[in-house]
């Protein structure tokens, strides 16, 4: 009995693959769990929602099949399906962006990432670093077609191209 009132309070979750990288070079392939409803808008949560909740830590599941509870605080980036492969499965709502700025990102683990941050901003804060500048924890940059979240607690440095 009990474990039928347990299911009824459960809350329904989806999986959206994305592959994780840490600051020590590990990356880790498997799925994040999505709500199928975002608060935001029609259609199922992104990753980039979720990394964006006020959680530490984040249940994902490994490509070799284990659960893992992964600190949100320590994961470097996130690559995303290819925008023409994923449908939705978890993409950034400014991945559509008119502006975009081509930029090299060089992360506190020295490893530098090239690709452009598609940013919408009003015509008063329309700088990318007014978009970079906002209260976000990560933000989206596309590196060889792929969109990546990256964690802005663990960026050295953006040089502008």
């Amino acid at each position: 009995m009990k474990r039928e009132v347990v299911d009824d309070f459960k809350i329904q979750r989806v999986k959206a693959r994305a592959t994780v990288f840490f600051h020590d070079g590990e990356a880790l392939e498997g799925s994040f769990f999505v709500s199928p409803v975002s608060e935001l808008h029609s259609g199922r949560q992104s990753i980039a929602e979720l990394l964006e909740e006020d959680r530490s830590y984040l249940p994902f599941e490994s490509k070799a099949g284990g659960l893992l509870l992964l600190s949100a605080g320590a994961i470097e980036r996130v690559a995303l399906e290819k925008a023409g492969r994923a449908t939705g499965l978890g993409l950034p709502s400014d991945i559509s962006s008119e502006k975009k700025a081509r930029v090299r990102v060089t992360l506190l683990s020295s490893r530098t990432l090239e690709g452009t941050i598609p940013f919408d901003m009003p015509p008063s804060h329309a700088r990318v670093s007014d978009f970079l500048n906002s209260r976000r924890k990560f933000f989206t940059m596309i590196v060889k077609g792929r969109p990546n979240l990256i964690n802005h607690r663990l960026v050295r440095s953006i040089l502008l191209l």
